[in-house]
């Protein structure tokens, strides 16, 4: 009797034991995801042992940050919180901020032929709000607004080649003839420079013939602007605040005139 008791309890345990595995593989067949979204794969295939690579990547929504190569010579321009928008192909722009920028480079290419070498850093575009669609590894279309104005005079930006910001020399039209002025440049951009101070509305600048023939090494006509004895006649205006043109002045070296706007 005793004998048929512990068996019975042996067989007991043994069932408990069975039931716990069942219960546990059952619990172990449901997998949660850490966050809401949409199933993007499945690593995982039925009957197959698990490994570190499988398993299962969930697409939510929320914010994607988005990295872009910056170069030395832009980088100062750069500051955290600066407006920006990602374009992503099909997607549209989307906003954020720069949220990060790198205080090492992250490369360093160097020009075939040459010992120039461009060092770039990477700068992180935080987006709070991304649809679905944006999948990792997306490559995108990213633009920083670094300086920004409204209601300002500007020429186009090739009144003032090489100038980024600060102080320059600008070829002035005026009773057929061109002397230089010192003018004080703002925000670039769009083509066109913004000019604080040294110019009124309705002047006429100097620019760039882009019609002009190439420099070879046996011709003189060299596309560019022109110092304050190139200019012939013939001017362009900007009116209003659309889009205008250049025209070329007759009988200079590589000029033409263009009046100054006021800038959205």
């Amino acid at each position: 009797m005793q004998a048929k008791i512990l068996n019975d309890q042996a067989s007991i345990t043994s069932a408990q034991q069975q039931l716990t595995a069942a219960q546990t593989n059952l619990a172990a067949s449901t997998l949660t995801a850490p966050i809401g979204g949409v199933v993007g794969a499945v690593g995982l295939t039925a009957g197959q042992s698990e490994t570190s690579s499988s398993g299962i990547t969930i697409v939510g929504d929320g914010a994607a940050t988005v990295t872009l190569a910056v170069s030395l010579d832009k980088l100062p321009s750069i500051k955290i919180g600066q407006a920006a928008t990602v374009t992503p192909p099909g997607l549209g722009a989307l906003k954020g901020t720069v949220t990060q920028i790198s205080m090492l480079p992250s490369a360093s290419t160097s020009t075939a032929g040459t010992s120039n070498a461009t060092v770039t850093y990477d700068v992180t575009v935080t987006l709070p709000s991304t649809p679905q669609t944006l999948a990792s590894g997306t490559y995108a279309t990213t633009t920083i607004t670094t300086a920004s104005s409204n209601d300002v005079l500007t020429v186009p930006v090739s009144a003032v080649p090489g100038v980024t910001s600060g102080s320059a020399r600008v070829g002035v039209l005026a009773n057929g003839a061109v002397t230089e002025k010192t003018v004080t440049v703002g925000a670039v951009g769009g083509g066109l420079a913004e000019i604080r101070t040294g110019l009124t509305e309705g002047e006429q600048v100097v620019i760039a013939d882009v019609q002009a023939a190439l420099p070879t090494n046996n011709s003189q006509n060299v596309r560019g602007v022109t110092g304050p004895t190139g200019a012939g006649g013939g001017t362009a205006r900007f009116t209003g605040s659309g889009a205008g043109g250049g025209a070329a002045i007759p009988g200079g070296a590589g000029a033409g005139g263009a009046g100054v706007r006021p800038g959205g």
